[in-house]
């Protein structure tokens, strides 16, 4: 794909986003509101194959989030944070060992927040949904690259998304070789004064990209 399609995102542009955890939640939110800031009407469409709400399904890891999250929430992306989903304040961490224990004290201005992360994913699908992302619950299979467009096959629906910059950064996550390099970063519009550009990372398996 020729690097002049990565932006600027136009009014009726499509980014397309795969994986709803905190990072891609996050992305959305971000592009949403820098769009709507600029005055630009695009469609972001996030894709996420496991429903948080109502804990149907969750993702492996510890739910504990560390500072600086609430100024990415509130200052970043101009989200609350959510209070209501904290169980406790950690003071400190305490390592066990057959010989001792060492207890590791938080001496930073803000502590670190114990939560359930399943909670915590569904939060921020709701708010990308407030912000106005589209969210489709339903898993990516494939993913065409060509020289002029990208194509997102799930098992749901297909989208061609005129921004690729959400796709290939999932994949650089995981160091998948490309044929031959290709530019990735945020868009032409997205400016050193932008709350906070996210590369989406992941640690599932992600499906063989072809050329179109």
């Amino acid at each position: 794909m020729n690097a002049s399609k990565m932006g600027p995102l136009r009014n009726g542009g499509h980014v397309v986003i795969v994986g709803g955890g905190p990072g891609g939640a996050a992305c959305a939110i971000a592009l949403c509101r820098q769009a709507k800031k600029l005055g630009r009407e695009i469609r972001v469409t996030l894709y996420e194959g496991k429903t948080f709400a109502g804990e149907r399904h969750y993702n492996q890891c510890v739910g504990v989030v560390s500072p600086p999250i609430r100024q990415i929430l509130e200052e970043g992306l101009g989200v609350p944070f959510p209070w209501h989903l904290v169980q406790r304040r950690i003071a400190a961490y305490v390592l066990h060992s057959e010989r001792r224990s060492l207890c590791l004290a938080d001496t930073s201005d803000e502590p670190s927040y114990a939560l359930r992360r399943v909670t915590f994913d569904a939060y921020l699908l709701e708010q990308a949904e407030a912000a106005g992302a589209q969210v489709v619950h339903s898993r990516v299979t494939d993913v065409e690259i060509g020289e002029d467009k990208a194509i997102v096959y799930s098992e749901s629906d297909t989208a061609w998304p005129t921004s690729w910059w959400g796709l290939l950064a999932r994949m650089r996550a995981q160091r998948r070789p490309c044929r031959k390099p290709r530019p990735t970063g945020p868009p032409a519009f997205w400016t050193a004064s932008s709350p906070m550009f996210i590369p989406l990372a992941t640690t599932r398996k992600f499906p063989r990209h072809r050329r179109v």
